[in-house]
């Protein structure tokens, strides 16, 4: 948070503001980024950082914030913070991937976006797809891995970093055996 809030220092007038995301996601964590941006936007924030420490939550609120983040005029990074929950959980980790820019306390963790039904109950090898596409749409829209954003939410996607002329990147399962018996 420090390095982010020293890089934005480097303007002329620098007003940051920080939003914390909490507990669960669902419509009255969208009413607060809304609140909070709105705020941000007004104030002449250049910068907006949501300090996330959440267990997760309902997609569809997770969905909503993205979509508020995506449409700010403001720009806005995650910090995930450790703590009761450890970081940005599943609905919480959509959201990180949506500010684009993301921080970690080195203890904190992000991910464990497997879908699960009210219940608690793993969803459906379908859900899990739709999910999985829409972490990796949102890190493609962010310049973000989107193999490591579908990992989050699939575990059974198997994900190796490789070197290929010297520039490193992800690969699948599937892309990895290719390559192998090509080379």
């Amino acid at each position: 948070l420090l390095s982010l809030v020293l890089a934005a220092t480097a303007f002329a007038e620098t007003r940051v503001t920080v939003v914390p995301i909490e507990d669960e996601i669902g419509p009255s964590a969208v009413y607060l980024v809304k609140r909070s941006l709105e705020q941000a936007r007004a104030n002449g924030s250049t910068l907006v950082v949501f300090e996330i420490n959440t267990p997760g939550g309902r997609v569809d609120s997770a969905l909503d914030i993205a979509n508020l983040i995506d449409d700010s005029k403001v720009p806005t990074a995650a910090y995930i913070k450790s703590g009761n929950f450890g970081g940005a959980q599943s609905a919480g980790a959509l959201i990180s991937i949506a500010c684009g820019r993301i921080v970690m306390d080195p203890a904190a963790t992000i991910g464990s976006a497997h879908p699960v039904d009210p219940d608690g109950v793993l969803a459906s090898e379908k859900v899990v797809s739709w999910v999985a596409a829409t972490f990796r749409a949102w890190a493609e829209k962010k310049n973000l891995p989107p193999l490591i954003a579908m990992g989050m939410v699939d575990p059974d996607l198997e994900i190796r970093e490789i070197s290929v002329d010297g520039k490193k990147r992800f690969v699948d399962g599937p892309e990895f055996a290719l390559l192998q018996r090509e080379a």
